[in-house]
Parts: C-alpha cells; sequence; structure tokens
C-alpha cells in the first residue's frame, strides 16, 4: 500500500494554518522534532486515564486520590491526542465519561486476587457509609457498579460478609466456585471471583489488612456500623431484612439472583472499604459523523478527524456492559469512517464540508 510507519515516534503538535486547514505534525524520534508535511491527521490516541490534570479538568467524577487501573498498557493513556486537539482550537466535551470499574479494593492490580475477590463476592452485601444497600452485589467488576458507587456519599461503599462466607470463599465451597462468571452476569470479559482452588491465606490477609485500616473485624454489626460511620440500628435493620429475603429466596429490592442469596449470622463479620476506579475515559474530542474534529463553534476544522475513545458522542455515563466490545466496534468503525473520509478529503473527492 506504500504506507510507512514509524516507530518510536510521537506526535506533538498538529500544525494549522491560521484559522485553516491542517498542514502538517510535528513528531518526535530519538529526541529530535522534525515536520510531516500533510494535508490531513487522524489522532487515534486512545483515552487519557492516566493524565490527572486532564481528568480533574473534563472529568466530573474524578477526584484527587481516586484510584486508576493501572494495566500493563495504562501508563500510555496520557491524553496526548486530545492535548494536540486543544491546540488547534478543538472543541472537548465539558464532561467526559469515565469507565468506572467496581468495587475495588486498593493495593491489587488484578480482580481476582485474595482480598479483592472477597470483596467482589455476589454473595457479600454491598452498603454505602449510612449502611444502606444501593445495588445488586451480583453485578461486581462492573461499569455499572463503579457508577452506582461514584453516587453514593464519600464515594465509599463497604462489602461485609459473616465467617461462614468467608471460610466458604477461602476453602474453594463457594456457590460461585469452580468457573468464572462473566462482568455483572450480563456480558463483558471475565472475572474468576471464588476460584475452585479457594482463596488460601485469606483469614490472614484480612488480619493484615485490619492493621492498615481498609478492613474490619468484629463480633457484631454494631462493631462495624461504628468502624464504617453509620447507624447501628440502620445497619442491623438493613442486615435482617437482607436475611429474611435470603430465607425466602427473593430479593424484594434489588432481585438479586436467589443462588447468592446467603444470610449473613455467624460472626465474626468482616467489612471492606471498597471504592470505584478509573478504567478508562470514554470520550473527549467532538467530532461530526464523517469523524471530523470541530472547533468551538462546531465548525469542521478541515483535514482533522478523531477515532476511537479520544472521540466524544459513543458513550453515556455508562460503558454499555451489555454489549461486549462495543468501546472497540466504535474504534473500528470510527477508525474506518474517518480513514475514508480523510482519503476522500485528500483527494478533493469529499461532497460538503460545513
Amino acid at each position: 500500500l506504500g504506507v510507512e510507519t514509524l516507530l518510536h515516534t510521537s506526535g506533538k503538535r498538529i500544525r494549522r494554518r491560521l484559522k485553516g486547514s491542517v498542514n502538517g505534525v510535528v513528531a518526535v524520534k530519538n529526541g529530535e522534532e522534525f515536520l510531516i508535511k500533510t494535508r490531513s491527521v487522524i489522532l487515534a490516541t486512545g483515552g487519557f486515564g492516566d493524565n490527572k490534570e486532564l481528568l480533574k479538568k473534563y472529568c466530573p467524577d474524578y477526584y484527587d486520590g481516586m484510584p486508576v487501573d493501572h494495566w500493563p498498557h495504562h501508563s500510555s493513556h496520557s491524553g496526548d491526542g486530545l492535548l494536540m486537539a486543544e491546540e488547534i482550537g478543538a472543541a472537548i466535551a465539558d464532561s467526559v465519561p469515565i469507565y468506572h470499574i467496581g468495587p475495588y479494593y486498593p493495593g491489587y492490580l488484578y480482580p481476582w486476587q485474595s482480598l479483592p475477590a472477597m470483596a467482589m463476592h455476589p454473595c457479600a452485601v454491598w452498603v454505602n457509609n449510612r449502611g444502606r444497600r444501593f445495588i445488586d452485589e451480583a453485578g461486581y467488576g462492573s461499569m455499572v457498579v463503579g457508577n452506582a458507587i461514584i453516587l453514593q456519599p464519600d464515594k465509599v461503599m463497604y462489602s461485609l460478609f459473616d465467617d461462614e462466607l468467608r471460610k466458604n470463599v477461602e476453602e474453594g465451597r463457594s456457590v460461585s466456585a469452580g468457573r468464572p462468571r462473566k462482568q455483572a452476569g450480563r456480558g463483558g470479559g471475565t472475572i474468576e471471583v471464588a476460584p475452585e482452588k479457594g482463596l488460601p491465606g485469606l483469614a490472614e490477609e484480612l488480619q493484615k489488612h485490619a492493621k492498615g485500616g481498609d478492613t474490619k473485624t468484629a463480633a457484631s454489626w454494631d462493631g462495624i456500623a461504628k468502624w464504617i460511620g453509620a447507624d447501628p440500628e440502620i445497619l442491623k435493620a438493613e442486615i435482617n431484612e437482607y436475611n429474611s429475603y435470603c430465607e425466602q429466596g427473593h430479593d424484594e429490592i434489588f432481585a438479586k439472583d436467589r443462588k447468592y442469596l446467603q444470610p449473613l449470622r455467624n460472626p465474626p463479620y468482616y467489612a471492606m472499604r471498597c471504592y470505584a476506579r478509573v478504567g478508562e475515559t470514554l470520550g473527549g474530542i467532538k467530532v461530526n459523523e464523517n469523524m471530523e474534529i470541530l472547533d468551538k463553534q462546531l465548525k469542521v476544522i478541515p483535514g482533522a478527524y478523531a477515532a476511537g475513545v479520544i472521540a466524544d458522542g459513543c458513550q453515556g455515563q455508562t460503558y454499555c456492559m451489555d454489549v461486549p466490545g462495543s468501546a472497540m466496534g466504535f474504534a473500528v468503525n470510527s477508525g474506518r469512517i474517518a480513514g475514508e473520509n480523510a482519503a476522500k478529503y485528500v483527494l478533493g473527492k469529499q461532497r460538503r464540508k460545513r
């Protein structure tokens, strides 16, 4: 195809004629800048989930200290494409959605490790710091849960369980043992919660983390309530109500799958403080249906295009877990649309401009 690929090369700036069309890109390789003359540029740089300043600026749900999902690829999500678009006058969405993942227990990279797996267990009870349940606990590891956590007081939640559930999970006798389940049971990837081999050493891990202040063990729900800052009577009423749902086999509030309804009656009781974490950002640069980048007057910047999660408008505040690969699908098709229109623009075959 005659395409040259430049490896180990970073784009730094897009050059644009004064309030006009794109005419080049300044790139850096081996510490030296050079100019690539071009009539069109497609920004497909991914999100900006590892850039705290951009998160503060464009993501209202973000707060200082919010955990960020540091998967091996994540350090490259610095928002370079969005910064380059800003420099040429592109319009940026006022409120960029974050792909929140929850519940997240701090200090671990992967959700199937011991304490995160326990916190996400579908048989646990999740409450806010008022002692109230707020969601179906079988929805672990999803953006739906992450967004629900963000809406709770102080953006925090607590995963509660008793010693019987702890033992069952530790020894691999949990109801969800033996196979990975889909995230939230509603699509997406898979996360092993309570694998068949169990979680050896779980009791010791809980005890160790109690010293750090992120878990609590107590002989009664009063002790748990005091630790999370809730009214003991409210928390006990919530647990009693939940236990009654377990007995009748139907969760009247959140319709939790009955196979995960296990009463919590065997002390000691445990609580784990959890949060939502940043998985990725979903949007930013405003574009039209041709994936052309728009300026602040929502007029096309000639020759400038964006594709993938750096382009705004595909996702709302909750990433669609019901359609696995929806971010990938948008990336593939927005890239195709951007490529086709960039080629038409360069060849002078574009039908219309705005």
